[in-house]
Formats: C-alpha cells, sequence, structure tokens
C-alpha cells in the first residue's frame, strides 16, 4: 500500500517536484521515480503468487483500471475464489466494457450468465483478484470502500473512476444533475 501511495503522490507532484524530492518524501530512491514518471516501470500491485495464476506481474495505473474500479464499486462483489459484476440485461455496453477490460488488464477471461431476474452476472474466477478488489473496495453493497490513494491520483484517474460508478449506480435527475446513491455509509463519507 506505501508503494501505490508512493506512486499516486509521484503521478500528483510530477511537474511540480524534482524526482529527488519526490523519492525522499515517499522512500524511495530518485531513479524509481524517474521510471515511474517515465513509464519504463510501474509498482507492483501483485504478488509473485498472482503471476503463478495468471495474472500480470505488473499491472499500470491507467484510466481503464480506474473505470473498471468503478464499476467494481457499483456493480462487483466478491466471494473467496472469485469477483463478480451484477449489470441489468439491457447494459450491454458496459457488460462488453467490463469484459474487456479483465481480459485486457488481467489476462482473464470472464463468465457471462444472463440470470432468469433479466440481470447478467459477469464472474472472473481468481482468487488473487478477488482479495485484491475485496481489500481496496469492499465487498457487497453495505461494505464498499474507497482506497485512500484515489484521491492522490490526478484528476483524469479520479474521473474516469467516478464514471465507472456513476454508470453502475448512477441516473440523471428531471433537472439535470449526475446523483451517485449507495447504502454504504463508509463509502459515501
Amino acid at each position: 500500500r506505501e508503494v501505490e501511495a508512493g506512486y499516486s503522490y509521484a503521478l500528483l507532484h510530477a511537474g511540480t517536484m524534482s524526482q529527488n524530492e519526490i523519492g525522499s518524501r515517499v522512500g524511495m530512491s530518485q531513479g524509481i521515480i524517474g521510471k515511474w514518471l517515465d513509464g519504463t516501470h510501474r509498482p507492483r500491485i501483485f504478488s509473485q503468487k498472482s503471476i503463478v495464476n495468471g495474472l500480470p506481474q505488473e499491472i499500470s495505473v491507467s484510466l481503464d483500471l480506474m473505470r473498471l474500479f468503478g464499476y467494481y464499486t457499483a456493480e462487483g462483489l466478491t466471494t473467496r475464489c472469485f469477483t463478480q459484476f451484477v449489470f441489468g440485461v439491457h447494459e450491454k455496453g458496459f457488460i462488453e466494457d467490463v469484459v474487456s477490460l479483465v481480459r485486457r488488464l488481467f489476462h482473464l477471461s470472464a463468465n457471462v450468465c444472463e440470470t432468469e431476474t433479466n440481470s447478467v452476472r459477469i464472474t472472473i474466477h481468481s482468487e488473487p483478484l478477488a482479495r485484491f478488489f475485496e481489500r481496496h473496495f469492499g465487498t457487497g453493497s453495505h461494505q464498499k470502500q474507497l482506497p485512500s490513494w484515489i484521491w492522490n491520483l490526478p484528476w483524469g484517474y479520479v474521473a474516469e473512476f467516478l464514471k465507472g460508478y456513476a454508470d453502475g449506480d448512477g441516473y440523471i435527475t428531471k433537472d439535470g444533475k449526475l446523483s451517485i446513491t449507495s447504502v454504504s455509509k463508509r463509502l459515501i463519507r
């Protein structure tokens, strides 16, 4: 978590502080900060055990990843062994986007199943991925949360997260305003 926060801090202050100054504030060398900022390297989010299970060794914080995090916060849940997103059968664009993002970002396939209640369940069978989502975002609508490092990212990343979240749990009011709801007090705070 410290590395993730350091990476976010580096991205946020890239134009306003030297690499050496950023490095000293986050406990990393100037060389590592330089590699993060020029895109040569990204911090590892997943462990070696995850790699064995088919996940990539490293994953970059990207707009696509942030949108997937938003979808998960709105429509996701985990169990010990899988991550699942649930959409209405009419939300075909979001369903296709989640399946595509999971394939591109994590190199995993998703099982898509339509239910009798006009919903579609997208299931990704990966224990390390499920633990990752649950640790950072919680599981179940009442237990959802946001990791603090999200607010240290540049605004474009936060906006893409909010787009995914709004696509799942948002709507436009009669007076044209976006409203996003949640039953999780922790998430709202």
